[in-house]
């Protein structure tokens, strides 16, 4: 089998230009319970992109993943399958997008490599979590008791899932913008997640550090985020990898060791030339 230089080239090029997963993070859930706004649909819709299936999270202190997955169900027209076990391979195969918001209980070592590697694997985590002062109480049919400060725990729980993810991005332990407030104009930050966004809904928030921005709050610090991720190589395109490097040194070896009759050979064009 001969392989040209330039065909070498061109796999190279292939294997290296795979696919890649991205994580999309907030520091806040409202924008899921606010989904009736354009802006806010626009932007899920965008995260979304081309797939039709998402798995919803159940680990969560907030009703926002239920309107989350009404949404890519009616309106966006997804499959989507409300996960309230714990996270696997299996639960994520053939799944686009992976949606998990203001989650209550930390991720084993076992659900965060299956979410590295539905990532790796070219799948997208939208990930939120809430401002640090962020209260809760037990929601019926539960007895309601005094609310209690949870955001500063979730906010923990994400970032260590961020970083058993080798992500570059975390949620700061802070408090932004209280009440509803609107991203609008130069808080919107141009990128192909926010094509079409002109208006985007949130409320109680942490900051993002890290990633491209996406939303600003008020005081200019970002709380929406992205970040790309690289895509594994898969078994054949580190083969044609191989391939494509093996023809390359194979080249360059004949040329080194050419032998000097060659040599005189190649002259000889130029010998008659003259």
């Amino acid at each position: 089998m001969r392989v040209s230089v330039g065909a070498a080239v061109v796999l190279i090029a292939w294997s290296s230009a795979a696919s890649a997963g991205r994580i999309v993070l907030s520091g806040d859930g409202t924008p899921a319970f606010e989904l009736l706004r354009p802006g806010n649909a626009q932007f899920f819709s965008n995260v979304l992109g081309d797939g039709d299936r998402v798995v919803v999270s159940g680990n969560s202190y907030s009703s926002g993943p239920q309107q989350a997955s009404i949404f890519y169900s009616y309106t966006a027209g997804a499959v989507v399958t409300v996960l309230d076990a714990p996270v696997t391979a299996s639960a994520l195969s053939g799944v686009d997008l992976f949606y998990m918001q203001f989650p209550r209980t930390a991720l084993t070592a076992g659900e965060i490599g299956a979410i590295r590697n539905f990532i790796t694997g070219g799948g997208t985590l939208f990930l939120t979590g809430e401002a640090r002062d962020t209260t809760y109480n037990a929601p019926p049919p539960a007895p309601v008791g005094p609310l209690v400060p949870v955001g500063h725990l979730s906010i923990a729980i994400v970032n260590d899932l961020l970083s058993g993810l080798g992500s570059t991005m975390y949620l700061a332990q802070d408090s932004l913008d209280a009440g509803n407030s609107d991203a609008v104009g130069a808080e919107i930050v141009n990128h192909a997640l926010t094509a079409g966004v002109t208006s985007y809904r949130y409320g109680f928030t942490s900051s993002v550090v890290g990633g491209q921005a996406l939303f600003l709050a008020s005081n200019g610090a970002a709380f929406t985020t992205v970040e790309e991720i690289s895509a594994v190589d898969e078994p054949a395109s580190l083969a044609l990898l191989s391939l494509a490097a093996a023809a390359l040194g194979f080249r360059a070896r004949r040329r080194r060791k050419a032998s000097p009759a060659e040599s005189a050979c190649r002259a000889i064009p130029s010998v008659i030339s003259n």
